[in-house]
């Protein structure tokens, strides 16, 4: 502290506990060392994390001097603070403070000391922000201020991201203990050879080697070697009942952190390395099978087995030891993202005849932890709220651990440890129901009502935590569990949660909002897979129906839906009352039935967003429950009378999709959460998918459509992020067709104006700068001019800048999502780096090259002097160039580097965005016509990006593209074979102008100038060439010739070549016609989704349905690439059965998920109920 006011330890030691050690203020302490010292020997805190290592020395160095009493601190206070001036004073407290060192050492209290562990874990139990009184205070011994001290060090944040680092440094190294072990250098010359020729660490493995001291012969240590004598050590000494517990920690540790670098990715923000750590959902394929890979490693070694071994050693009746957390926490990283070879480990173990041990501990842990409820909950019946006692707190937090731990036993869906959680077959002692357990949990703590009002905030989330448990158990589903948990009192909990509002005078919100939503999704795991046409008739469905009553979840719906309807409203209307945020959100909140809480603080923005799409969730899975217990009498029947029919069926259809799946031979309806950037889809695209997507039979299509939806989902997000970052981007996203249409006909009064103007106003520019004489009168039409080429070389500026802002974000992602699975496929050796280019792309290219360079050459040998550079730059310009940067783009098959990555994204943008390359041209024609106002006529040719009809005009040009090139290069032959024949045989008879008697103009005395000059006057004239020569008689001795000559080329000129292009183009647009009107046609009267036709269904479904309410709502072919959305961006551990079936056909391109021929009202109303459901 400072001079005047010294700082008591306990208080230093609570800026960190409490996590307030930036807001501790800047003290300057006297420093016994050089070092860090100012001018009068101060040294300067900061307030980071090297200020929390410069305070723990500083405590040292004051527990070993004292006792721990206010006076010895205060003395130590005052001889440290004149150190500076007496080094003799200071020496002889050095003195003081050796002599005491032996006192001091059994003065000093271990950290894993009982009662001071005790005290830790109870205050982080309580999870209060301030320890200081509850452990802490002036007069708490120096021994119990350390060990919170060194708590509060080793799990504060900032030093938690430190050390995490350095572990990862441990484990890097150990992973690659082989590079530095082994043989030394004398004796390893020929394996460096080999490491240098065969791998890039080779070099470094050398250099590593020689610091080897091992000796000749030494042996080479691996990590598998480390694994191996950790988990044969913890064997043994478990066999021989010495297993030291400090020792144990240390292993499973280090097993664990192994486990978490290998979902941990780096990356470098600036100059600085960050670690960031990833859940299962978003690991790459690559880095998910890495991470598998390491769980089921470990697994193999062994190490699933001794842990087993560690909690089946635990005793239920006593504290949970630091060395059974450990284990359970490990067992769960194992099992992360329902690893199935870990898992089965665990069933072996659970089989085996120490499984009974296992379930026994936890069924100990469950059983203690409810009976301790059970008294709470009488007392609170007597006295009403009071806060838990500290072994309540302890056991409630090691029963969370436990069902964690089942939890990820269960996760994945793994059927055959699921049904183990409830029967144990295979072992020699009787059954363990440790499912039954925690539903017998859940109704201790909800089976009263008045009870749920007066929770504490570790009740509910033991709630929150024994919900989870049930879902994983259930979900897949697994029958038996299902109908176990239907019959037992946990629907009844679950009705009781709905009803209450979870003592909100002292619980947050977003923790209530959450335990209700997963009640929900518990009873909606009951139910999955046993929809169908007697939905009612099942027993699951009875037994949920009796239970759970139709108000209460009336109430939960209305409550959460004018929630999110609020949160949506004030998100998108500015506060124009001017209230504040706070008192604005206070207003919505309160008006909120059963999520009220006045007292309770404002939640960041993110926090509530999480909330809503928590809340939007849990409803949608209660208009599941809703449909599959509509035919339950017991729940039909029961009043509703909150319920509004008309006003749920509004907000479902705002914010709810439908779909349809097939599903273990039957069709189930699925209601799912529209995402948010739904709404941020381009018609055009939509429009795009429909004329382009293959209609040849439902799988084509509904395979085409999800390999696009992957573009579109990135589409709709991308738009999304940028309409929420920017109001006038959102302005243009949903305004820009009417945009476009506006800008047209600025640009079309514009050419009208330019029509009307002299000649001499071409420079726009030039004119307002210098007018003269003959344009001043034209002043006021130069300003129009300049007015509207204004607007519309702003108008186009912005559109290009727009569809660029949302072009080439969809173009980055593409190259990056290349990149990286090309990268797995040369890690997974599927492929090599040598394919990354491919120099076939210029085996084209090469012949337009050397034909430009030979027409160079031979334009300069036949016309010395000349310099011909208008056909060479037009060849080059047009051909060339463009070619070869195409040609560029295909070589680099995979953009592997920066400079690439960008000239890629260049390429991709202009070449593959043709909306977006048009514009880029519209616009420098736009700002080139200031100059010379002629290039704004070529704007007129926007008219194509606008008018529908326009586009299919250029597309029957464009599509016969290759014929009609074809055709170009016969009309070339034929105009070089006739100018050639008309140079030998008629060369005085060709006239340049025929209106003109000069004789200059007559002939033509080279092949070129006859080639130009029938292409000028004969092909424009229908192949009559006798436009370009002098009129014959018969009186001519060349007259048979000229008649033989001008017929032959009208007839195959004029006659053939013409009525072939024709041909092309009427073919070409009327073929285009009819696939447009075939097209329409399939999708008017055919499902898009299961290919039922309208006849075929009007045969089967006599009254209560429509083919179009099938079309538009049951099988609507967008609500399929919304789900697919809502799948993908779903975390894969919280998918349920139905959800991780999908997705596992999808990634095998299996369509049997999607209807065929079939849909849910068919399966209900169908007059002849079809056998079963088939799929695509």
């Amino acid at each position: 502290g400072d001079d005047e006011a010294p700082a008591p330890i306990y208080e230093c030691a609570m800026r960190v506990v409490n996590g307030r050690v930036g807001d501790a203020p800047h003290h300057k302490h006297h420093h016994r060392g050089g070092g860090d010292t100012g001018d009068n020997g101060n040294v300067e805190v900061n307030p980071n994390v090297a200020s929390l290592f410069k305070a723990a020395t500083f405590l040292v160095s004051v527990l070993k001097a004292n006792s721990g009493a206010d006076s010895d601190r205060d003395s130590f206070s005052t001889v440290a603070g004149s150190v500076d001036d007496d080094v003799e004073a200071a020496n002889a407290n050095a003195r003081d403070i050796e002599a005491k060192e032996k006192e001091v050492d059994a003065f000093m209290v271990l950290p894993n000391e009982d009662d001071v562990l005790d005290e830790i874990e109870l205050a982080r139990a309580k999870g209060n922000h301030e320890i200081g009184g509850n452990g802490l205070g002036p007069g708490t011994t120096a021994a119990t201020q350390w060990s919170y001290f060194t708590h509060a060090l080793n799990t504060n944040p900032k030093i938690e991201t430190v050390l995490q680092s350095r572990r990862f440094e441990l484990l890097e190294f150990l992973e690659n203990a082989h590079e530095v072990t082994g043989c030394p250098l004398e004796d390893a010359d020929s394996d460096h050879e080999s490491d240098e020729e065969g791998s890039e660490g080779g070099a470094s493995a050398h250099e590593a080697k020689k610091s080897n001291v091992n000796g000749v012969g030494a042996v080479t240590i691996s990590w598998e070697d480390i694994v191996l004598r950790c988990v044969t050590y913890v064997r043994v000494q478990q066999a021989e009942g010495t297993f030291s517990e400090k020792t144990g920690i240390c292993v499973f540790d280090l097993f664990r952190t192994h486990l978490q670098k290998a979902r941990h990715v780096k990356e470098k923000r600036g100059n600085v390395q960050h670690s960031a750590s990833l859940t299962v959902g978003d690991l790459s394929p690559r880095q998910l099978a890495h991470f598998y890979k390491c769980q089921a490693a470990l697994d193999g070694y062994g190490v699933m087995e001794i842990v087993l071994e560690t909690i089946a050693s635990d005793d239920p009746d006593s504290k949970m030891s630091p060395l059974v957390h450990r284990a359970i926490e490990l067992a769960i990283e194992l099992q992360v993202g329902g690893n199935k070879v870990t898992q089965a480990s665990v069933a072996k173990y659970i089989n085996s005849q120490n499984g009974s041990k296992l379930l026994g501990v936890i069924h100990g842990r469950i059983a203690n932890t409810s009976k301790m409820l059970e008294v709470r909950r009488a007392e609170k019946a007597n006295t009403g709220y009071t806060p838990p006692n500290g072994s309540l707190l302890l056991g409630m937090g090691d029963t969370e651990l436990m069902l964690s731990f089942l939890g990820a036993v269960c996760e994945g869906h793994n059927n055959e440890v699921q049904n183990l959680v409830r029967v144990q077959p295979h072992t020699a002692t009787a059954s363990t129901n440790v499912l039954m357990d925690c539903i017998d949990l859940l109704g201790v703590i909800c089976s009263v009502n008045e009870n749920l009002d007066t929770l504490g905030r570790h009740e509910v989330g033991l709630i929150s935590k024994c919900v989870d448990t049930l879902v994983e158990a259930l979900q897949g589903p697994c029958k038996a569990n299902q109908e176990l948990v239907a019959d037992s009192a946990a629907i009844l909990s679950v009705n009781n949660i709905l009803a209450s509002d979870l003592s909100a005078h002292q619980i947050p919100r977003e923790e209530r909002i959450i335990c209700k939503c997963k009640a929900v999704l518990l009873v909606h795991a009951c139910l999955e897979a046993r929809s169908g046409g007697a939905a009612g008739d099942h027993k699951v469905h009875k037994d949920i129906g009796a239970s759970l009553e139709p108000r209460n979840v009336d109430r939960f719906f209305e409550s959460a839906s004018i929630y999110i309807e609020a949160e949506n409203h004030q998100k998108h209307r500015p506060n124009a009352l001017g209230l504040g945020e706070k008192a604005v959100h206070g207003i919505i909140h309160n008006s909120v039935e059963g999520l009220r809480l006045d007292s309770e603080q404002e939640t960041h923005g993110e926090e509530e967003g999480s909330i809503k799409e928590e809340l939007l969730a849990a409803l949608v899975t209660l208009d599941m429950i809703a449909k599959e217990l509509a035919a339950v009498p017991d729940f039909a029947e029961q009043a509703r009378p909150d319920h509004n029919a008309e006003v749920q069926n509004d907000f479902l259809d705002k914010y709810v999709g439908y779909v349809e799946v097939c599903w273990d031979g039957r069709i189930q309806q699925v209601s799912f959460p529209i995402p948010i950037y739904a709404d941020y889809f381009k018609e055009s695209s939509q429009h795009k998918f429909l004329q382009t997507v293959d209609l040849d039979g439902p799988e084509k299509r509904m395979k085409q459509l999800a390999k696009e939806s992957l573009d579109m989902i990135s589409e709709m997000k991308s738009i999304y992020t940028n309409s929420r970052n920017s109001v006038f981007y959102l302005f243009m996203h949903r305004n820009i067709v009417r945009v476009k249409r506006v800008l047209y006909c600025v640009v079309v009064i514009l050419n009208l104006n330019l029509l009307m103007a002299p000649p001499h106003l071409r420079n726009i520019l030039g004119v307002l700068h210098s007018p003269d004489s003959s344009s001043r009168p034209y002043l006021l039409a130069v300003h129009y001019t300049i007015a509207l080429s204004s607007i519309t070389a702003l108008g186009y500026i912005v559109i290009t800048g727009f569809l660029a802002y949302t072009e080439i974000p969809i173009v980055i992602r593409e190259i990056d999502q290349l990149v990286q699975e090309s990268e797995e496929k040369v890690a997974a050796r599927e492929m090599k780096r040598s394919e990354f280019r491919n120099w076939g792309a210029f085996n084209v290219w090469i012949y337009a090259l050397v034909f430009a360079c030979m027409l160079m050459l031979m334009h300069q040998a036949n016309y010395p002097g000349t310099p011909g550079l208008h056909l060479n730059r037009i060849w080059w310009v047009l051909v060339v160039i463009p070619w070869g940067l195409v040609a560029v783009r295909n070589f680099y098959v995979v953009p592997d580097n920066r400079p690439v990555r960008c000239f890629c994204i260049i390429m991709d943008a202009l070449v593959l965005k043709s909306f977006l390359r048009n514009h880029i041209i519209l616009m420098f024609f736009s700002i080139f016509g200031l100059f010379d106002s002629v290039h704004f006529s070529l704007m007129l040719l926007d008219v194509f990006n606008i008018v529908p009809i326009m586009g299919e005009i250029l597309k029957s040009i464009t599509i016969p593209g290759a014929k009609l090139l074809s055709v170009l290069f016969l009309f070339v032959i034929t105009i070089y074979i006739y100018a050639a024949f008309g140079l030998d045989y008629f060369e005085g008879e060709f006239d340049y102008a025929k209106d003109d008697d000069n004789d200059d103009n007559l002939g033509c005395h080279s092949t070129m100038s006859c080639f130009w000059l029938i292409a000028y006057q004969g092909i424009p004239s229908g192949g009559y060439i006798e436009n370009g020569m002098i009129p014959a008689n018969n009186r001519m001795d060349s007259y048979m010739a000229r008649v033989m000559y001008s017929l032959s080329f009208f007839v195959w000129v004029g006659v053939v070549l013409f009525n072939v292009i024709t041909g092309l183009i009427v073919d070409s647009f009327t073929e285009l016609r009819g696939a447009s009107e075939e097209r329409a046609a399939t999708l008017a009267d055919e499902c898009f989704v299961c290919g039922l036709e309208e006849q075929e269904y009007d045969e089967q479904i006599d009254v209560g349905a429509s083919f179009v309410k099938h079309v538009a709502q049951e099988h609507h072919w967008w609500s399929y690439v919304l789900y697919l959305a809502y799948l993908r961006d779903k975390e894969q551990t919280e998918l349920d059965g139905l959800e991780s079936y999908v997705l596992g056909r999808l990634k095998v391109s299996d369509f049997d998920w999607v209807p065929r021929k079939t849909c849910y009202s068919i399966q209900v109303l169908a007059v002849t109920p079809p056998k079963a459901a088939t799929a695509v």
